[in-house]
């Protein structure tokens, strides 16, 4: 699936050969229901680990990271979602402060930060 930018809008192109989800622009929680419907594609696959690509991602709302979080909570080790962001998207301190308990959610997400 494939969606162009424009006007400011996120991108989104997904892959389910390689389970990855490529994001770019603004993530505001208006593109939850999109993203989402992507993640469960690749969340029903049960083939790989979900790699969520955000290097040109420049800035995302709190309502996204909590999708995210939902969908890695329903992947089962050792599948995981793993999440490629820049590091000025801070979302690993984002992440410990929101959760209750971010060491539960340790062995179904990693965030590398680049």
């Amino acid at each position: 699936m494939d969606a162009t930018s424009l006007n400011g809008s996120p991108s989104l192109k997904t892959d389910p050969e390689t389970s990855t989800l490529w994001l770019g622009g603004a993530l505001t929680g208006a593109y939850k229901a999109s993203v989402t419907r992507d993640l469960a594609v690749l969340l029903a696959e049960r083939r790989h680990d979900i790699t969520v690509d955000l290097t040109r991602v420049t800035c995302i709302s709190n309502s996204m990271l909590e999708v995210f979080t939902a969908i890695a909570s329903l992947l089962t080790p050792p599948r995981r979602l793993i999440m490629r962001a820049p590091a000025d998207l801070e979302i690993p301190g984002r992440l410990a402060t929101r959760l209750p308990n971010p060491e539960t959610l340790a062995q179904r997400m990693a965030v590398h930060e680049e």
